[in-house]
């Protein structure tokens, strides 16, 4: 049994839309960041993430942050349907884990960013949950960068638009990029 959540389409076109104008508009401000200190490290304190990574609140106010598309998503996380479909995955394995969920009360977003020979090594994240979003621009130009969950032996092909739901404490990792361009942009 996996107590991990898949929802393909996560975002309608119109939303889709309007978080790639936005990631258009942040991609020069991502690539400013290169391999952050914001990430897990390694047992020398050297992250483990190759990569680029931002928040979009740091280059919001509090009253421009709801006129992001990214961060206006967030609400998605509240609605009714998506509870039930956390409750199907967590609750008939784990109660414990749906009644954290439905109490979470506080969210943060990060925008990780990958390119050719990127990743991010096996980690887990020091939150409750983590919600993972695969977007790239079509057509496709990489392979690579699915998230994968060694300890359980499971894999979660990198698919636009796909939401991953998980435990945060599950140790997981990014596999490698490989570009089949070196125009920027079109990595995931």
């Amino acid at each position: 049994m996996n107590n991990f959540l898949v929802i393909d389409d996560w975002y309608d076109k119109k939303e889709l839309n309007l978080i790639y104008k936005e990631l258009d508009f942040l991609h020069p401000k991502i690539m400013e960041s290169p391999n952050p200190k914001e990430s897990a490290v390694d047992e020398n304190g050297i992250p483990k993430i190759k990569g680029y990574r931002i928040s979009p609140y740091t280059f919001y106010s509090q009253e421009g942050a709801q006129y992001s598309p990214i961060l206006k998503s967030i609400k998605k996380f509240q609605d009714k349907d998506f509870h039930k479909k956390v409750e199907k995955v967590f609750k008939s394995t784990n109660t414990a884990l749906y009644e954290q969920f439905i109490s979470t009360n506080y969210s943060s977003t990060v925008i990780n960013y990958y390119e050719n020979n990127d990743c991010y090594k096996e980690h887990f994240d020091e939150v409750q949950f983590t919600i993972l979003i695969f977007i790239y621009k079509k057509p496709k130009v990489f392979s690579g960068g699915d998230l994968k969950f060694n300890r359980i032996k499971k894999i979660v092909e990198c698919k636009n638009n796909r939401l991953v739901l998980f435990p945060s404490f599950y140790y997981h990792e990014i596999t490698p990029i490989k570009c089949e361009t070196q125009k920027q942009g079109f990595g995931r």
